[in-house]
């Protein structure tokens, strides 16, 4: 069992679709974090908010274009 799970085993039932939702916006906060160096090397004047804003508007829509096949 993830140290999360075992954190939130603790508290109410987990809800599924909440899980998900969490589970996407952490891979979204690690990819920005792991892509944020290269972005910022090319554009020093980028925030890591304004990178992480665009990889979740990125994410959003693979997953609405995914949603809609």
């Amino acid at each position: 069992m993830s140290s999360i799970r075992k954190v939130l085993s603790g508290t109410k039932e987990m809800n599924p679709a909440r899980t998900h939702n969490s589970q996407r916006e952490i891979a979204a906060f690690l990819q920005a974090l792991s892509t944020y160096p290269e972005h910022f090397q090319e554009n020093p004047l980028l925030s890591f908010e304004q990178h992480m804003v665009h990889v979740a508007d990125e994410n959003r829509a693979v997953m609405a274009s995914v949603a809609a096949r």
